[in-house]
């Protein structure tokens, strides 16, 4: 009986808020909405968190590889032609700015079309074309002068649409890149997660972001890293991102390509291999305001230092 009258609460508590921020404003409700659901992965308020740690033996992790339900649905679409007209009415953006922008989503527009219509390229094709595209914008900036533009152009509910733009025409690094391909899939159709490399399980933190698709092809969850213009895979497949920091071949081919694409901004190569056996590759599945996270590492020894620090709930604040 208590418990009920919690929820009850709980629920009175919801629907009173809800109904002052429309008394009030209306923006005022759909910034209720957007603190509480439609946060990025960086400042995401959830209100209750779960985490599980898996090694290469855990049962549940053929379910995580190859079942669709596994997506991040803590996202958002995004609305092209209203990104365009209110950066164009939008004072003080340089017109390079929305020039570049024009480009980028005209040539996207291309694969959209090429994607859906009468003659369609494949679904791969699709998702290789994108990340080019990606990739293309990111090579161009990345020798900029200046550090990336932490300048947000839009404001709610232009999320994602601010990703394309400085994807389009600023300098960026890997998590905007990830975020830019995320926001063409998922406007494609594509079910998608973001994911993270942790390089030690002493603080788990994104030292390298990256994302994965759900392949209807494949029947499974495909990795991209569109800051270095590449899809994981071997000899025989295209992989997940499990499957591919268990894969020394995989790795190989994927640290290669950092070493010749995968400058920082500012135009320093980093020759430390990224992905390594050590990594620790994790990803968050938003349920509205339920959060679940799954750690992934082929290491004994650091899945239970992960298993650790998940008990003493020292995991959220060092990545969210």
């Amino acid at each position: 009986m208590r418990q009920f009258l919690t929820k009850r609460k709980v629920a009175l508590f919801a629907i009173g808020v809800i109904a002052m921020s429309l008394h009030f404003k209306w923006s005022s409700f759909v910034n209720v909405v957007d603190y509480l659901f439609m946060n990025g992965p960086y400042l995401s308020r959830t209100l209750i968190y779960s985490a599980e740690v898996f090694g290469p033996a855990s049962r549940e992790l053929a379910e995580i590889i190859y079942k669709n339900q596994y997506e991040d649905r803590h996202w958002y679409r995004v609305n092209l032609r209203k990104a365009n007209a209110a950066l164009r009415s939008k004072t003080g953006i340089e017109a390079k700015v929305i020039k570049n922008f024009q480009i980028f989503i005209k040539a996207y527009l291309k694969i959209r079309d090429s994607y859906q219509g009468a003659d369609a390229i494949t679904e791969d094709v699709a998702v290789k074309k994108v990340v080019a595209l990606v990739n293309k914008f990111y090579q161009k900036h990345k020798r900029a002068s200046v550090p990336h533009d932490p300048q947000t152009f839009l404001n709610w509910p232009f999320h994602g649409e601010n990703h394309l733009i400085k994807v389009a025409a600023t300098t960026t690094a890997c998590g905007i890149t990830a975020e830019a391909t995320l926001t063409l899939l998922r406007d494609l159709g594509f079910q998608t997660r973001l994911l993270g490399v942790a390089n030690s399980a002493e603080k788990i933190v994104f030292n390298h972001v990256l994302l994965e698709y759900y392949s209807n092809q494949h029947k499974k969850w495909i990795m991209l890293d569109p800051m270095v213009g590449d899809i994981a895979g071997n000899s025989e497949a295209s992989l997940s991102a499990i499957e591919m920091i268990q894969s020394v071949q995989a790795r190989q081919k994927l640290n290669e390509k950092w070493s010749q694409n995968g400058n920082s901004p500012l135009g320093k190569v980093n020759f430390n291999p990224v992905y390594k056996s050590e990594s620790i590759i994790f990803f968050s599945r938003d349920l509205g305001p339920f959060k679940e996270t799954f750690y992934y590492a082929n290491s004994e020894r650091i899945r239970e230092r992960v298993k650790e620090r998940v008990s003493q709930m020292r995991f959220r604040p060092e990545w969210l």
